[in-house]
């Protein structure tokens, strides 16, 4: 070692080359170290020599044959200026001074044009290093000065990254090379201590043989440097191809030898060096293309070889990898899944339609990365493992290059796993329970309906009318994503399996445009169960008993009733004629059905089976419009039975005794009588004079409606209803001059039919022979004589007496019309029969000279008067 920095300086500031410079050399040492002239000798100088660190380290090569051009430059300092105190100076000696090993400088105040050339005297004039773009996250190359040569040696921390990388910043531009600032980087400038820390260990070193280094140059290029006594091996990775250096030469001392490839005209210097750093590293440089430096630092005083691969210790061919898949989406949406393998991994890149395959071209020979590509689309990747610090493993995909994309496995130094890929349940499209259902509307209302299945799954569409069926047209490689399409219509979908932290599994329904839709399944990661579809009863249209029915009025009062088919309902909407629906389609869930009319009159409507919080079950009946319907029946939650329909007493016009009969006055004063009857009820009004009967039309599907008509345009509906009152009644509403409307309330409490009539139970014939006789107001003498079919009305003026003859009886008995049609004096008259409190009385009102009005009293005890 030297210790005189003055000598130190002015060695520096020597190149020296040719025989021509032997004497002068001789002369320095000679004449500053006594021992000088017997090195000399012992090194046998005819070449040249190289001094590169400011340590004073002087590494020789034996003899070889002087440049035939000289420097442009001299030394710039002279014999004369040397100190006169003697330094002890030791010179590693070896046999090739065309080799010579540079070392990082501690001298920064140093300018370039004074640092040595350090090339081999049997070399071309090397090219200027080129200028390469710097690499986003990783320090630039040192920049070369102005004399040719190979590269100086950087005064800071290496600019090749270390294997281990850090978590890269999301801001970091994409490139084929990882990013990430090295976690194991030196913190300082690499600084050459006294070689003898290490002296017993050179590239030779039995300790060394079959150890390997490896990293990356400024190029992003994985140089692998494997030790051996001799003919070490030294491949360098592009990314696409690996090309092997052939060890050529090394030095006498072991600390550094040549490399090179005829073929691709590559070749390199490998040097053994030491550092002050706490850890040693390597440093490799890419020189122009064509020569490389890889300088490999031994770290005093421990004197081990810089660590190479990820802290895990794990490659892309690790056993415990084997058959272990990580998938992701990289900024696109499509989905890349790399099945670990130990050779020709599996790397799949699905679009969304359709899965592409890169096949792996090559490995580096570090197996932490590797190059996939695609002959037939051009498409290439990279593979990248690479270690971080987080405490997570994860996978980082990079397709700012469509045609180049880069997948880097971060795996985490804490774990050492690969990332977890997948939902937390584990779940694929593939593995969920087969035939298990998912389903829910889109904001048009159409159902999706989804079966999970192997392959191949099923994706329905129900738009109301009809169900169009999207075939699974391809899976996405991790199982999670499946393409479905239908050609004919030009439909298409994506559904996704994906993991919530909701407490409960949801599903979504997205419409991309009219014909583009997305399906999504979301698993809560604390049941790990798809989401609850359809109602919380569990019931179906086609899952209700046979045979049950519900029915309602909508707004207009119009009966609308659906019976359970189990395959398919019936409905029925009755407004006095019954217009039948026929379902032409059920939506696939089952919880909805499409109704219209078979007859061509355009009515149609949906039913649908809903649930309600409510603790009653109810039916609802929406008009859309004059032609269209909607039938929502809402089971309660906690009853799940379908809605109570009909009254309360279960009574309807075809389950009341035949022969039973209501009747009661209109506004109008006009008699409707009605007879129960299981086959044809019969309706009848009277309007004093005449009775008009009304033929059944139709009785409604629920049997608590039927309509009757005269035949000339007069109708009318009678009901059934119930009531909360005590006791039931009768509602007689004149809904136009030619309509009507009967309502037959049955109270609750009873379910009677209301009383009608008085309450003797008499009527006109209950009293065939016996008579009743009064005055009226003009003193004209009344005599009524009862018969059982046509009774007799006797008026007496004094002078003369006229009969009017019954023309007609109300179909009640209680009211007949009687008129003089003997004597042609244009006399008639109505009897009505009532029921007093007390005593019983005959009153005759003359309503007109010619018009009578006679009202006949039975007592309380039902006794004519």
């Amino acid at each position: 070692s030297i210790s005189n920095c003055s000598f130190v300086k002015i060695l520096m500031n020597l190149v020296l080359r040719g025989n021509e410079l032997n004497v002068y050399v001789e002369t320095l040492l000679s004449e500053f170290f006594p021992e000088g002239a017997n090195l000399v000798a012992e090194i046998g100088l005819s070449a040249d020599i190289a001094v590169f660190t400011s340590r004073g380290d002087i590494r020789a090569t034996g003899p070889t044959k002087a440049p035939s051009v000289m420097p442009s430059w001299e030394p710039s300092v002279s014999p004369s200026s040397f100190p006169t105190k003697e330094p002890t100076i030791s010179i590693a000696a070896s046999a090739n001074p065309s080799a010579l090993v540079p070392e990082p400088t501690k001298e920064p105040s140093e300018s370039p044009s004074t640092a040595p050339s350090a090339s081999p005297s049997n070399a071309p004039t090397p090219t200027p290093p080129p200028t390469f773009a710097p690499v986003p996250g990783a320090t630039p190359p040192p920049t070369p000065g102005p004399t040719p040569g190979p590269t100086p040696a950087p005064t800071k921390a290496p600019s090749v990254a270390p294997v281990i990388l850090t978590t890269p910043s999301p801001s970091i531009t994409p490139s084929r090379v990882p990013t990430a600032t090295p976690s194991r980087m030196p913190s300082g400038s690499p600084s050459a201590a006294p070689i003898h820390a290490c002296a017993s260990y050179d590239l030779s070193s039995s300790i060394f043989s079959a150890s390997t280094v490896f990293g990356n140059d400024q190029n992003g290029n994985e140089h692998f440097y494997t030790f051996a006594s001799s003919s070490a091996s030294w491949q360098i990775w592009d990314g696409t191809a690996t090309t092997s250096l052939s060890e050529s030469s090394r030095d006498g001392s072991s600390l550094s030898a040549s490399h090179s490839d005829s073929s691709s005209g590559k070749s390199g210097q490998v040097s053994l060096l030491t550092t002050t750093n706490e850890a040693s590293y390597l440093e490799v440089t890419d020189v122009n293309g064509l020569n490389f430096e890889m300088k490999i630092y031994l770290a005093e005083p421990g004197c081990s070889l810089p660590f190479s691969g990820n802290s895990c210790g794990e490659t892309l061919s690790s056993s415990i990898m084997m058959g272990s898949a990580v998938f992701g989406e990289d900024s696109n949406g499509d989905e890349h899944h790399y099945t670990f393998q130990p050779s020709s991994a599996s790397w799949k890149i699905w679009d969304g339609t359709s899965t592409l395959t890169l096949p792996e071209s090559n490995r580096s020979p570090s197996g932490l990365r590797a190059y996939h590509s695609d002959f037939s689309t051009g498409k290439k990747g990279e593979v990248f493992l690479l270690s971080t610090t987080n405490s997570d493993s994860y996978l980082e995909i990079d397709a700012s290059n469509s045609m180049d994309v880069v997948l880097r496995i971060y795996l985490s130094e804490s774990t050492c796993t690969v990332p977890t890929s997948g939902i937390l349940c584990g779940s694929t499209l593939s593995t969920i329970m087969m035939d298990s259902t998912v389903f829910g509307d889109d904001t048009n209302g159409d159902e999706h309906h989804y079966t999970f299945q192997s392959s191949y799954a099923s994706w329905k569409i129900w738009g109301g009318t009809s169900t169009l069926t999207l075939p699974e047209s391809n899976r996405s490689p991790s199982g999670l994503r499946a393409y479905h399409s239908d050609f004919s219509t030009g439909k298409k979908g994506e559904v996704f399996l994906l993991s919530t932290t909701d407490p409960a599994s949801r599903l979504e329904i997205n419409i991309i445009d009219s014909s583009t839709f997305e399906l999504k399944i979301y698993m809560s990661d604390t049941t790990c169960s798809i989401p609850s579809s359809g109602n919380s009863c569990g019931s179906t249209l086609s899952t209700i008993m046979l045979g049950s029915e519900v029915f309602g009025d909508d707004q207009n009062g119009v009966e609308h009733h659906y019976t359970f088919n189990g395959g398919m309902g019936d409905w029925y909407i009755w407004d006095g004629t019954e217009t039948a629906l026929t379902e032409t389609s059920r939506s696939p869930s089952g919880l909805r059905a499409n109704y219209t009319d078979m007859m061509g009159l355009g009515t149609s409507g949906i039913v649908s089976m809903l649930t309600t919080t409510n603790p009653a079950s109810y039916l609802e009946i929406i008009i859309i419009d004059s032609l269209r319907f909607e039938m929502n029946i809402y089971l309660s939650e906690s009853t799940c039975t379908i809605p109570s329909s009909g009254n309360s007493c279960g009574r309807t016009l075809l389950t009341i005794a035949s022969g039973s009969t209501v009747f009661g006055d209109d506004q109008n004063g006009v008699e409707h009588h009605y007879t129960f009857d299981d086959a044809s009820a019969t309706l009848k009004t009277w309007d004093g004079q005449y009775t008009t009967y009304f033929m059944q039309g139709s009785i409604s599907k629920s049997g608590l409606r039927g309509f009757y008509g005269d035949g000339l345009g007069t109708t009318s509906i009678v009901s059934v209803r119930t009531t909360t009152q005590a006791a039931s009644y009768l509602e007689i509403n004149v809904i136009g001059s030619l309509t009507y409307e009967m309502n037959i309330y049955l109270s609750e409490s009873t379910c009677n039919l209301p009383s009608s009539g008085n309450s003797c139970g008499k009527t006109l014939a209950s009293f065939n022979g016996m008579s009743v006789t009064a005055v009226d107001s003009s003193s004209n003498d009344h005599t009524y004589t009862f018969d059982e079919y046509y009774g007799n009305w006797q008026v007496s003026d004094g002078i003369n007496s006229i009969d009017m003859y019954e023309s007609s009886r109300s179909p009640s008995g209680l009211r007949a019309y009687y008129a003089d049609s003997m004597s042609m004096s244009g006399k008639s008259g109505n009897v009505l029969l009532h029921v007093s409190a007390g005593a019983g009385s005959v009153q005759v009102t003359e309503l007109s000279p010619s018009m009578f009005e006679m009202n006949i009293y039975l007592s309380s005890a039902c006794t004519l008067p």
